[in-house]
This record gives C-alpha cells, sequence and structure tokens, in this order.
C-alpha cells in the first residue's frame, strides 16, 4: 500500500523542520556568546587583554577611528593597501603599558679637558676654569631619572586575497609627567619584525557523495558531486547532486541549509 502525501504536506514539514533547526542553532549561538562574555569577564579580572568579537561594520567603524586619530598609523594602513590591494581589516588592537620607570642610569656628567700647557704654563693659566666638551645633542635631557613613561601600540591586521596576514602598526612613547607628551613615535618596520598564526583551514570545495535510498519500487543507491558552498543573505547553502540507479533510475538535487 502506498501513501501518498500532498505536496503542501511536505511543504508545512520541511518548513516546521527549518523552524526548529533555525531555533536550535539559535539556542546554541546564544549560549557559546553567553560562555564566551563570561570568560572575557574572568580573563578581564585577571588582568589579561582580550579581543572582542565584532561585526564587520563595527570592526571597520573602529579602524577608520584608528586611522583618524593617527597621521602616521594611516599612512601604515594605505602603504599596506598599496602593497596588496583588496586586503581587508580582520583585527585591531590598542595596546599600552601604562607608567614605567626608567632603569637606565644617567649619563656621567661631562669631564674638563686637561690642558696641554708643561713647565711653562703661566699662572693665570693655571687658575683658568676647566675647559667643557662643546654642546652637543647629548647635551640635554629629555627625561629625568624621576620621569614615568609609557608605551603605546596600535596594530592593525589585515587579510589578503589569498589567505595571507598582514600586520600594521605604530609604536608611541610618552614622557607622563609633568603632563603627557610625545618622545617618539615610528611604523613597524617589517625587515626587524616577524608574526606568525594558526594555519587556517582551506575553504571547502568540490566533494563526492555517496546515497542510499528507499522508493516504493525498491532500494536505490549511486553516487553524485558535492559544490562548493556558498552564502546567501547569512545563511550558508551546501548542494549537492547524485545519480540513484536500483529498482529505478532517479536524479536528486538538493540543498543544505546552515543557520
Amino acid at each position: 500500500m502506498t501513501v501518498t502525501l500532498p505536496w503542501k504536506t511536505w511543504l508545512v514539514a520541511g518548513a516546521i523542520i527549518a523552524l526548529a533547526v533555525f531555533m536550535l542553532n539559535r539556542t546554541h549561538k546564544q549560549l557559546n556568546s553567553a560562555l564566551r562574555d563570561a570568560e572575557a569577564a574572568q580573563l578581564a579580572l585577571k588582568d589579561q587583554t582580550v579581543a572582542f568579537q565584532e561585526s564587520k561594520d563595527k570592526l571597520q567603524s573602529d579602524v577608520k577611528d584608528l586611522t583618524d586619530a593617527s597621521e602616521l598609523l594611516k599612512q601604515a594602513y594605505e602603504e599596506a593597501l598599496k602593497a596588496a590591494p583588496g586586503a581587508k581589516p580582520v583585527g585591531e588592537a590598542r595596546l599600552d603599558t601604562g607608567p614605567l620607570a626608567l632603569h637606565t642610569p644617567p649619563r656621567p656628567a661631562p669631564q674638563p679637558v686637561k690642558s696641554a700647557g708643561g713647565a711653562g704654563e703661566t699662572q693665570a693659566a693655571a687658575t683658568a676654569q676647566p675647559v667643557l666638551p662643546p654642546a652637543g645633542p647629548s647635551s640635554v635631557c629629555a627625561l629625568d631619572q624621576s620621569d614615568k613613561i609609557s608605551i603605546e601600540v596600535e596594530v592593525l591586521d589585515l587579510g589578503t586575497k589569498a589567505g595571507n596576514f598582514l600586520v600594521v602598526g605604530t609604536a608611541s612613547a610618552y614622557r607622563l609627567t609633568p603632563v603627557k607628551s610625545l618622545l617618539t613615535e615610528g611604523k613597524f618596520q617589517s625587515s626587524l619584525s616577524s608574526a606568525h598564526s594558526l594555519e587556517t583551514p582551506p575553504p571547502l570545495r568540490w566533494g563526492a557523495r555517496a546515497s542510499l535510498g528507499w522508493l516504493p519500487q525498491g532500494r536505490v543507491q549511486g553516487g553524485g558531486v558535492a559544490l562548493p558552498p556558498f552564502n546567501l543573505l547569512g545563511v550558508r547553502l551546501e548542494p549537492s547532486a547524485a545519480i540513484l540507479g536500483g529498482a529505478t533510475f532517479v536524479g536528486i538535487f538538493d540543498v543544505v541549509a546552515r543557520f
């Protein structure tokens, strides 16, 4: 006996299953987000810097704020985009050491230059003031031993089309006393720097499919291909096609949607 259901019944059943899957995934996403936020709060209490996950638009806005505030960082960012057209920001960070004490002792005071006079040196020359070296750039100190300084670093991570990551940033040194003032700043130099990251998995491509099913005429089996997945309106779609044979021949094309 064969039971035939109207197509509307199958449509309603499919909609109910899709809604159930959507709600399950949404609940799972909310749970993971709550766990991540709780861990971030605990790490912050332990004085750890946490990289918060943001949307693409929010991250782009943060990058714009950073580059607008620093002409040097903006220059480095534009140079990276010229070197790798199409690169997109994937992360940003603003790091600050806070007040630091100086550990290097001050330079010794300049020593007087000894007179080259001999036995015939006059009394006036002997009693003259000692001759000091001429004043130079090192004669005036920008820092006192009691000053506090800080180091601030601004970093942009860019992802290229080929899957590489660029690290763009600047470092600035500030004297904090008596008022905060810039001592020096500079861009990261690639010849003096290095960076490493965890290898990212390759994107999903074409795949093979094995299928087994039952029809009123009997069992059918066969194989097919899985097409590369793609995103549509925020939903990941995974299409595939197969040809089954046995009791009869049938062609199948289906799409898996992941919310």
